[in-house]
């Protein structure tokens, strides 16, 4: 592994630690799926979506009338009753609009939801809402979940390097690390932290692997764009070790005992 690259594993690896994680995803500074599977918006989700089944209208049902909202308040209603994230040909299917204008008026809903205690989360060509990382702990509080036991140090550094290296294949990762990361592997995807998204295409065609948006959602993360340059984990680890190390000064000479000492 290269200096930065060492570095910006070092870094992203204490990072990653002082972000305690919860029994069922909930973080200090993580999100919270508005309705990913939690109790609170079950129930708003199966009301909203009328049993309707995936995110189109049954075969068969008459058409619905045609919206009076703006597009971005109509998204809005569709990812707030989605129990998943939703691809963005599923959206524009459903609102009968082109991606642009579908790409365009996710922006205007993100812009407006900042300072708002929802967010949206987007990775792959995926989208979905989220709650404030900032509204973590009350949530917590609010669901009764109980923290559950951190990542071993192995674990935040093979997930450390799948988030800046994906999609990273086992040979790569250790190769990186200069060990075996079988075991970490399987406790990250066991955690739904990554997951397989492809094969490369080499020989063996090697597993890929990448982060899931189970990972944005601990870390508090709208995307894969919002991680820390690796830059800025070399610059914060070169001020650490200047604060570490002992002023400077002149010397100050041992001449062994003064006359006079026993």
């Amino acid at each position: 592994m290269g200096d930065g690259e060492s570095e910006g594993t070092a870094m992203i690896e204490a990072a990653l630690a002082q972000g305690p994680m919860a029994a069922n995803g909930v973080t200090r500074g993580a999100a919270v799926p508005s309705n990913g599977g939690h109790a609170a918006n079950t129930a708003n989700a199966a009301n909203g979506a009328n049993g309707a089944n995936g995110y189109a209208p049954a075969l068969g049902s008459p058409d619905p009338p045609a919206s009076s909202l703006p597009l971005a308040a109509l998204l809005e209603s569709l990812l707030f009753v989605a129990d998943r994230p939703v691809t963005l040909a599923d959206l524009a299917r459903v609102v009968e609009a082109d991606r642009s204008a579908v790409e365009r008026s996710l922006g205007e809903l993100a812009a407006a939801c900042a300072g708002r205690g929802v967010r949206l989360q987007r990775t792959n060509g995926q989208v979905q809402m989220v709650s404030a990382p900032e509204s973590a702990p009350a949530i917590q509080r609010f669901l009764g979940l109980e923290a559950s036991s951190r990542l071993s140090g192995a674990a935040l550094e093979v997930l450390s390097i799948v988030a800046y290296r994906q999609p990273a294949t086992r040979p790569e990762i250790d190769e990186l690390r200069g060990v075996s990361s079988d075991a970490a592997l399987r406790t990250l995807t066991m955690r739904g932290l990554v997951e397989p998204v492809g094969r490369r295409e080499t020989v063996g065609l090697p597993v890929e692997f990448g982060t899931t948006f189970l990972f944005l959602e601990y870390f508090g993360l709208s995307g894969l764009d919002d991680l820390p340059p690796v830059e800025a984990f070399a610059a914060l680890e070169a001020e650490a070790a200047a604060e570490a190390a002992p002023a400077d000064g002149p010397a100050v000479p041992d001449d062994g005992p003064a006359e006079g000492d026993a």
